[in-house]
């Protein structure tokens, strides 16, 4: 192989976490029969169907991904786009990809799906990789997960601005809504958004709310803004206005340094002389005690709380 071969394919590699195909193989000028003869005396694996890595290559997931991709050809899609995006808690390494529709093949360490509507404004690269973009993930993940892990993934998209729930309607109704795969799952979600409404600022705040409609509780409003005359005096997690009840939330790592903490107890100080009544819960409340956090809120809501004791237990 003469230099300026290798390094064309070693700058290719390095861009794709070390695989190549046998069509940019050819394309850099090598010969179909000196690709085979690398492959038949061990300087290459094979990687995939035509697709190789110079021998010794550490073998990763990243890797395995890009090789699927460039076999299918395919482009990482469902868990594997929402892990390459980093949504909220996918750093799972299941490899996962959608190929155009007939161009689906078999392999036992693959989750395949097909489309026959995967548009070319849908697919980006991140980091050498063809995926979905964050829209088209989390419409797709319907397929493999169920409403409230789905709920938790659009409202981390939300926060972080990569779409709008008009967004998310409008596509799912393109891609067919509740008749394709997964579109009831989307649509129990997109049924609990409202347009405009502010998303929730954590996974603890979806997993918050979650927990409350479980239980049976009346929803709150979340990032519900206080005011005293024109002054702001503060934005709680979720409020019942109504019944003047505030409930803040604490994550594992929030509120960590002394003057947070001390901020946090004024603005308290400022909604009670208000007429607030303050409920803060923490991340291990929510998640290792819930039936308690259930209790606290439903004795502070008007009507029968002691109604709620059995939801309570149930919801955890």
């Amino acid at each position: 192989m003469n230099r300026t071969i290798q390094d064309a394919l070693s700058q290719l590699s390095a861009r794709q976490h070390g695989v190549f195909s046998r069509a940019q193989a050819l394309h850099a000028g090598l010969h179909p029969s000196a690709i085979d003869r690398r492959v038949s005396t061990g300087k290459w694996d094979i990687a995939d169907r035509a697709v190789y890595r110079v021998a010794g290559t550490p073998a990763t997931w990243h890797q395995r991904l890009m090789a699927v991709c460039l076999a299918g050809p395919a482009v990482a899609s469902h868990r594997s786009a929402a892990a390459l995006w980093n949504f909220v808690d996918c750093d799972q390494r299941i490899v996962e990809v959608t190929a155009l529709r007939h161009r689906r093949r078999r392999a036992r360490d693959v989750v395949w799906h097909e489309s026959g509507h995967l548009d070319r404004a849908e697919v980006t690269v991140l980091d050498g990789l063809p995926l979905t973009r964050p829209l088209r993930t989390v419409l797709d993940l319907g397929v493999v997960y169920a409403v409230e892990r789905v709920e938790e993934l659009v409202d981390d998209g939300l926060r972080r601005g990569w779409f709008s729930t008009t967004d998310l309607r409008r596509r799912w109704e393109q891609l067919g809504g509740a008749l394709r795969p997964g579109g009831r799952v989307v649509r129990s979600v997109l049924d609990r958004k409202a347009a405009g409404t502010r998303p929730v600022g954590s996974i603890l705040e979806t997993r918050f709310r979650q927990l409350v409609r479980r239980a049976g509780l009346p929803e709150p409003l979340a990032q519900y803004e206080v005011y005293d005359g024109d002054d702001f005096v503060a934005r709680i997690d979720f409020a019942y206005p109504q019944f003047s009840l505030a409930i803040e939330l604490d994550g594992e790592e929030r509120h960590a340094a002394r003057s947070a903490r001390q901020g946090d107890a004024r603005r308290e100080r400022r909604l009670v002389r208000l007429g607030f009544r303050v409920l803060r819960f923490h991340w291990d409340d929510v998640h290792k005690t819930p039936h308690d956090v259930v209790r606290d809120i439903a004795a502070l809501l008007p009507g029968q709380p002691d109604a709620f004791m059995d939801v309570a237990n149930r919801s955890s």
